[in-house]
């Protein structure tokens, strides 16, 4: 049986562009839930240069392939009965898309699974994306194979809630001016659109989160000089009233991550940034959340980034900061 990806037994997890009979996926995240009879499900992609996870009848995600240009891959071999799977983009939208146009099965596409009744919104920057968490080298420099969003202390956290997760983040992005090297918008003028390097907006009507979380200041302080304090607190500012008049009553987190530090690129840089997202916080009535700063005896990532550790440590302490935040049901 064959069916292409934007058909009714295909669920699409996260923003996606429909060109004709194929679903292109750019941020981090995002992928497809199938469920189907029988022995074996192949998957037709695009070109495409994607790192994905993959999980099977309720097992962890886990790293499935480096897919680089078109062809058919067999996702998995099992006993003849009904199962589900579970393809997810690894990688954020600077290393490729994930391009599917059609699903084969030699048994029968069933009804797709359920989806998880919580739904997370996180918008930000290298830290979101998992970016060099599998890589034991601060040294190293970025590879794709060593950038993980299912491991990120975002996808950790929607993991431990049992959440399903929307993530527009971008490595080197920021919320006034990119990092240092970093070509294109700033995330406020990305962060409504279907894909990152599309213009068009996703129908935000679509996917309504109960939470929406915003991780970027990093990388506007990640260079000296430094913005004016005033224009960082009405760009932010700005963004957030953005987010509330399309996410009414959703609570916002405005959060500052752990790769702030204190003496760089200048003396009291983390007091700083934190003090100016304060600012903004108390101007748009948002919520203020600070991850515990790395810690190097729990080790780094490349280009001095979040481990792995870091990432579940920040992840199990936000989880739980959540659970007081997000109204229930």
């Amino acid at each position: 049986m064959r069916i292409t990806a934007t058909d009714p037994f295909v669920r699409k997890v996260g923003r996606h562009l429909v060109q004709g009979e194929s679903v292109r996926s750019g941020w981090p995240g995002t992928g497809l839930d199938v469920r189907f009879r029988g022995t074996r499900i192949e998957i037709d992609l695009e070109g495409t240069v994607a790192w994905l996870d993959l999980a099977l009848d309720g097992s962890e995600l886990a790293p499935f392939d480096h897919v680089d240009g078109p062809g058919r891959w067999a996702l998995a071999e099992l006993d003849d009965a009904e199962h589900v799977v579970h393809l997810r983009k690894r990688t954020e939208g600077m290393v490729g898309d994930l391009v599917v146009s059609s699903l084969r099965t030699d048994g029968q596409f069933l009804n797709p699974p359920k989806s998880p009744g919580l739904r997370l919104e996180f918008l930000g920057d290298s830290i979101t994306c998992g970016y060099g968490c599998l890589d034991p080298l601060p040294e190293a420099g970025f590879l794709a194979s060593t950038e993980s969003f299912p491991l990120s202390w975002a996808g950790r956290t929607a993991a431990l809630l049992g959440a399903v997760v929307h993530a527009q983040a971008f490595s080197g992005i920021g919320m006034v001016r990119n990092g240092p090297g970093v070509v294109g918008e700033p995330l406020p003028e990305r962060w409504k659109r279907a894909h990152q390097d599309h213009v068009g907006e996703w129908d935000l009507s679509r996917w309504v989160p109960h939470a929406v979380m915003v991780n970027l200041g990093s990388n506007d302080f990640g260079a000296v000089p430094f913005l004016a304090d005033d224009d960082f607190v009405a760009g932010c500012v700005a963004f957030l009233r953005d987010i509330q008049s399309r996410r009414p009553k959703v609570p916002l987190v405005l959060v500052d991550g752990p790769l702030l530090v204190e003496g760089h690129p200048a003396p009291g840089t983390r007091t700083l940034v934190r003090s100016l997202l304060d600012r903004a916080a108390s101007e748009t009535g948002t919520l203020r959340f600070s991850l515990t700063p790395c810690d190097p005896i729990d080790g780094f990532g490349a280009d001095w980034h979040p481990s792995v550790v870091q990432h579940e440590r920040n992840a199990q302490q936000f989880a739980d900061y959540l659970q007081g935040v997000i109204p229930k049901s």
